[in-house]
C-alpha cells in the first residue's frame, strides 16, 4: 500500500480511533463522520476472493469507496471488529465471527489523519495466513 508519509506520525490510539470511527459511521450510514474520516481521493483495494482469481480493480474516490462499504457490511453484519496497529503504518480491523474466528480484515493507511487507502481481505487463504501472523504477534506481546 502506498500513501504513508513518514513525516506524519500518529499515535497508535489516534490512528485506531480514525478506523474505529470509520467503521461505526459506515455501518450506521452517518455521513458526516464518514466524510471526516476518509480522504476525498481514498482508494479501496479488494482481494479476488480466492487465490488464483483476478483481483478486481481498485475503487478510487470517497463516494465510491463508501458505496462499496455498504456492500461489505452486508457480508460482515453482526461480526466483531477489534482494531489495532500493525507495524508502523497500518491500522487493522479484524473481522471476527461470534465464535472468535477470523473471517476477514480491513487494513488502512492514513494521510493527514484520514483514511487514504483501505484494503479488504476476504480470500480464505489470505485470511488463514493473516490469522497465523496475528497469533504470532499476540504470542510475542
Amino acid at each position: 500500500l502506498r500513501g504513508w508519509y513518514p513525516g506524519l506520525v500518529y499515535s497508535s490510539a489516534e490512528a485506531e480511533l480514525v478506523l474505529e470511527r470509520f467503521i461505526f459511521a459506515s455501518q450506521s450510514g452517518d455521513m458526516e463522520p464518514l466524510l471526516e474520516t476518509v480522504c476525498e481521493d481514498a482508494v479501496l483495494m479488494r482481494d479476488a476472493g480466492d487465490i488464483g482469481m483476478e483481483e478486481p480493480p481498485p475503487i478510487i474516490g470517497r463516494e465510491l469507496l463508501l458505496e462499496q462499504m455498504k456492500r461489505i457490511w452486508t457480508r460482515f453484519a453482526g461480526m466483531l471488529m477489534p482494531v489495532r496497529r500493525m507495524g508502523e503504518k497500518y491500522e487493522l480491523a479484524e473481522v471476527r465471527g461470534a465464535n472468535g474466528m477470523l473471517a476477514g480484515a480491513l487494513i488502512a493507511t492514513l494521510r493527514d489523519g484520514k483514511i487514504h487507502q483501505l484494503r479488504q481481505i476476504t480470500c480464505p487463504t489470505k485470511v488463514r495466513f493473516l490469522g497465523r501472523i496475528l497469533e504470532v504477534d499476540q504470542a510475542s506481546i
